[in-house]
């Protein structure tokens, strides 16, 4: 098996600092191939860099930790430690920013993959080359995460609310909000799952809900896997819908050209990592 990969990043501002983050482990010894994003929110153009930064720290640990020496993979204590980490070690930063996640974990017969909010996992194969998302968002389209934060909506605490303007589209969308001590509401996050942001309180999970798993079939020749931040996700989907079988064959030079083209038009920071295998 030959992994192959390459990541782009690009600020949604020019010159200032990306708030998301990627990281990636090449295979070692017993260690499989380790690929993360980070998605950063709630910094602003004022606090960018801070958020960059959390999202960094979170992106280290995540690639480090979710996968010991011996090639034991352990996605969902690694998110709980490193939830319990910023809880007590970023607690002042923690309170005001936060990021959603996703990694994978090649191995040499299967994928994993774990994500944390809306972050996203694509993948397609020489046989079948249509996009497929892997895993569904977590946020408030989600029946699941609704049924889930239901008690917190039951009791008052929280509420999912649709923040829609007629003149700024992108708060079109139904968010999750807390309720403050003085009685008035506060946030409008999208995901409903994420590391920090800790004025939500425990409707707020930082694990996954489950691991995926994908078997990889040597009839398949070979398969493409793109983990990307939301601001990529529309940049993702028309890239490998318009590249289809070409994606197992072009040179990544040919691949870097047209993803940075298309990443010119995006209205958030977007950051993915690109993954060849070929079996």
């Amino acid at each position: 098996m030959k992994i192959e990969h390459f990541v782009i990043t690009a600020p949604r501002y020019p010159g200032q600092p990306n708030e998301d983050a990627a990281r990636v482990e090449i295979a070692n010894g017993k260690r499989p191939f380790v690929a993360c994003v980070v998605d950063g929110h709630g910094g602003g153009r004022r606090k960018s860099r801070l958020v960059h930064l959390f999202s960094r720290d979170i992106a280290k640990r995540l690639c480090k930790e979710g996968v010991d020496d011996s090639g034991e993979i352990d996605l969902v204590g690694v998110c709980e430690r490193t939830g319990a980490y910023i809880k007590t070690d970023l607690l002042p930063v923690a309170g005001s920013v936060g990021a959603v996640v996703g990694v994978l974990v090649v191995e040499p017969s299967r994928v994993h993959y774990a994500h944390v909010g809306d972050t996203r996992l694509y993948q397609y194969s020489l046989i079948w080359p249509h996009a497929r998302q892997v895993g569904i968002d977590h946020d408030a389209q989600n029946s699941e995460e609704l049924e889930r934060l239901a008690p917190f909506i039951d009791a008052g605490t929280h509420r999912i609310f649709n923040a829609s303007m007629p003149s700024f589209n992108y708060y079109d969308c139904d968010r999750l909000e807390y309720m403050r001590e003085d009685g008035s509401w506060g946030g409008g996050l999208m995901p409903t799952r994420a590391f920090g942001d800790l004025k939500y309180g425990d409707a707020l999970l930082h694990v996954p809900e489950k691991i995926h798993t994908i078997l990889l079939d040597s009839l398949f020749a070979g398969y493409v896997f793109v983990l990307c931040s939301d601001g990529a996700n529309e940049v993702v989907e028309q890239l490998l819908e318009r590249m289809g079988p070409r994606g197992l064959s072009m040179s990544f030079d040919e691949l870097q050209r047209e993803i940075r083209m298309f990443m010119l038009d995006t209205n958030d920071d977007a950051t993915l990592v690109f993954v060849r295998v070929i079996l």
